[in-house]
C-alpha cells in the first residue's frame, strides 16, 4: 500500500487553499503563462509560482501537518520508534534569461515536537534551478523521521535573484511517512 500524501492541495489545483503565505512577496497559483508564456503546470490545472516580487522580495507558502492521530492515525510509540522515514518529492522549474540571474525554488521541511519546538530542519532542498527552459525537474529525498516529531512544517520558498518577478515554480508536492 502506498502511504497517503499528507499535504492538502499539493499542486495548487484549489488556488492556494491549505497554504499560508510567508515572506514579503505574495506567491500565486499560476494556471499557465501568468508570469511567463510557455510555463505551464506539470499536471492538473495549477502550479505554485513566486509571483510579482516588488523590491526584490522572496515569497513562500507553508502548511503544518499533524502526525499524532492525523491522516495515518499514528500513535506516539510509532512516531518515536526510530523506524519511520519521510519522503519528500516535488517538481520545479525556473524562467531563464541570459541577462538576469535565475530565480530559485526551495522546499524546507521542519520537524516539530508536541510543544512546537523545532527538532530538525534536516530536510532542506537548498535553492534549486532547473536547466530545462521551460521544463520540469524532479527533487526527491527520503530521510529518517526524528524521534519526538508530532508535526511537520512543509515550506516552499521562491527566491528572487534578478528581475522584478519571482520566476520560479513548484508543482506536485508530496510528503509521505514510510
Amino acid at each position: 500500500m502506498v502511504p497517503p500524501n499528507l499535504l492538502v492541495n499539493p499542486g495548487a489545483e484549489s488556488v492556494l487553499s491549505g497554504w499560508t503565505q510567508s515572506g514579503p512577496a505574495t506567491a500565486i497559483q499560476d494556471t499557465g503563462g501568468t508570469i511567463n508564456s510557455g510555463y505551464n503546470p506539470r499536471s492538473g490545472s495549477g502550479m505554485f509560482a513566486g509571483g510579482f516580487g516588488a523590491g526584490g522580495s522572496s515569497a513562500g507558502l507553508y502548511q503544518n501537518v499533524e502526525l499524532l492521530g492525523g491522516t495515518q492515525n499514528f500513535g506516539a510509540a510509532q512516531l518515536d520508534s526510530g523506524t519511520l522515514h519521510v519522503e519528500i518529492i516535488f517538481y520545479y522549474q525556473n524562467y531563464y534569461n541570459f541577462f538576469l540571474s535565475t530565480d530559485a525554488a526551495q522546499v524546507v521541511v521542519t520537524f516539530r515536537s508536541a510543544t512546537n519546538a523545532t527538532l530538525s530542519s534536516a530536510a532542506d532542498s537548498g535553492p534549486q534551478i532547473c536547466g530545462t527552459n521551460p521544463g520540469w525537474c524532479l527533487y526527491s529525498s527520503t530521510i529518517s523521521l526524528p524521534v519526538g516529531t508530532r508535526r511537520i512544517q512543509y515550506r516552499m520558498n521562491f527566491i528572487r535573484h534578478g528581475g522584478t518577478d519571482i520566476d520560479s515554480y513548484i508543482d506536485d508536492n508530496s510528503l509521505r511517512i514510510l
